[in-house]
């Protein structure tokens, strides 16, 4: 909850160290310990940011895909574009109507589904917050019953 008021307040607090994505995506991708989740590397991604950062921006992205993809496989690609690192997580669950795509983003905000998944809606306000104290974007591709593809752009360098 710290994390979340320092946010809501502007004040990110950053340790920015040189780090390779690859490895922090890994890291997070096995903490979840399950085969669902596929990881494609299209460029080795180098640049400056705080791991701690890192970490929330993919951990939340793939609790997300994981609660809402029902069971079905997960892809998490990094790539570069530019001066830009770029991660996509993709599921393949019940999706978002369009109406709600802003929504998702606001704190405490959650939009009905068909299942029952636990949470208070923070996830995807924290990782926005985030994203957005880099000079970044969040974006989303969506459409009800055919999954969803959250895209985070970060600059290489603060």
């Amino acid at each position: 909850m710290l994390d979340v008021a320092a946010l809501s307040e502007g004040k990110i607090k950053t340790h920015p160290c040189k780090l390779d994505l690859e490895k922090a995506i890994k890291s997070q991708v096995g903490r979840f310990y399950t085969e669902q989740i596929s990881f494609i590397k299209k460029k080795q991604v180098v640049g400056t940011w705080d791991p701690h950062n890192i970490d929330q921006i993919v951990s939340n992205l793939l609790t997300n895909a994981i609660k809402y993809g029902h069971q079905k496989p997960i892809e998490i690609v990094l790539d570069q574009d530019g001066k830009s690192a770029v991660i996509e997580v993709t599921d393949h669950g019940e999706g978002i109507a369009r109406e709600n795509f802003e929504k998702i983003f606001k704190r405490f905000e959650r939009v009905p589904t068909d299942i029952s998944v636990g949470g208070i809606g923070l996830g995807l306000y924290i990782v926005k917050q985030i994203v957005e104290s880099t000079g970044g974007s969040i974006d989303i591709k969506s459409k009800k019953g055919e999954g969803s593809t959250f895209t985070v752009r970060i600059p290489l360098s603060p």
